[in-house]
């Protein structure tokens, strides 16, 4: 059972994992290490919301809003955040593994390993290919769209994506939100 409170209202909603919240009114709650893993929260309204550490795995946030949200240290996983408004939201450390951010709106968001949305687009390699000889093969393998044929499986040599920074990354690059890099 899980406790959903109102910051500003005090009001209290009882709910379990993997429940129906579709289109549901949480501006402002506080969901702090709540289990919303399977949840239906198709369009909800999450502004402002506090998520970190909340374990949204598979949950459904098709067009849901959660701009200026805190999902610091969330789980992510397998989460389904196409057409969600992600605007100045904090994603500090949030595992984005598998989930799809297509046409998600990342304005003035905070990415897991700590740039604004626009910093990450202007150098998404940053941090990830800093050396030129890893940068010069991730940019030679552009193009691919699946962990098999991405530029950080062929930059790296690894055979999955090695922690949160990566992750997110291939993420971001399978909902091609991100732009060429220069230099190809």
């Amino acid at each position: 059972m899980i406790t959903i409170k109102n910051r500003w209202t005090g009001a209290e909603l009882h709910t379990h994992a993997g429940s129906i919240l579709r289109a549901a009114d949480l501006r402002y709650a506080d969901l702090r290490g709540a289990d919303l893993s399977g949840a239906d929260l198709r369009a909800a309204n999450l502004r402002a919301a506090i998520l970190s550490y909340a374990n949204l795995s598979n949950a459904n946030l098709r067009a849901a809003i959660l701009s200026y949200a805190n999902l610091s240290n969330a789980d992510l996983r397998y989460a389904r955040l196409s057409y969600a408004n992600l605007r100045g939201a904090d994603l500090r450390a949030a595992n984005l593994r598998e989930s799809d951010l297509s046409a998600a709106d990342l304005s003035g968001a905070t990415m897991p390993d700590g740039r604004s949305w626009e910093a990450y687009r202007a150098d998404h390699l940053a941090g990830l290919c800093d050396e030129p000889e890893v940068r010069a093969k991730a940019i030679a393998a552009w193009g691919g769209h699946r962990w098999t044929n991405c530029p950080m499986h062929a930059a790296h040599g690894v055979n999955a994506p090695t922690g949160i920074a990566m992750a997110a990354w291939v993420a971001l690059y399978d909902a091609e939100l991100l732009p060429e890099p220069e230099g190809r």
